[in-house]
């Protein structure tokens, strides 16, 4: 938790969430509304095709998609998994293709985490003369 509050307030990378953290949030912090019990049953029913996904591909065609074709019975659940399979391999497929040309290249994945280290020990020097200075130390 620490790490990735470092990595949003120093380096501005915004956490991806997933489907199932961004539902048991929400119920968390609306559990006092008087819907709630509806709330839950409407979000069982989209868990079923979400569950799988990160907020970010959850798009409102995939959305439309799923109620217009779930709702009118033209795919059944087996065909719902495969549409969330479609759009998970989709969003990997970019991942896996770097991780291969990171494996075929470990000398070039070495020189990267030298290279970060260099930039994280530089920002964490900065930060602890900052501490010291907070605390008097030098």
């Amino acid at each position: 938790l620490k790490a990735s509050l470092w990595e949003q307030q120093r380096l501005g990378i915004k956490p991806r969430r997933t489907w199932k953290e961004a539902v048991v949030r929400w119920l968390a912090e609306t559990s006092e509304k008087a819907t709630h019990d509806g709330d839950i049953k409407k979000l069982r029913w989209l868990d079923r095709y979400l569950g799988a996904l990160m907020l970010d591909d959850i798009t409102l065609d995939v959305i439309d998609r799923v109620n217009r074709e779930c709702r009118t019975a033209e795919i059944g659940c087996v065909d719902c998994k495969k549409l969330m399979a479609e759009h998970v391999n989709k969003f990997l497929a970019p991942i896996l293709k770097r991780r291969k040309s990171y494996e075929e290249d470990p000398k070039r994945v070495l020189s990267i985490l030298e290279e970060g280290t260099k930039k994280a020990r530089s920002v964490a020097q900065a930060t602890m003369a900052e501490v010291r200075a907070a605390v008097k130390l030098a």
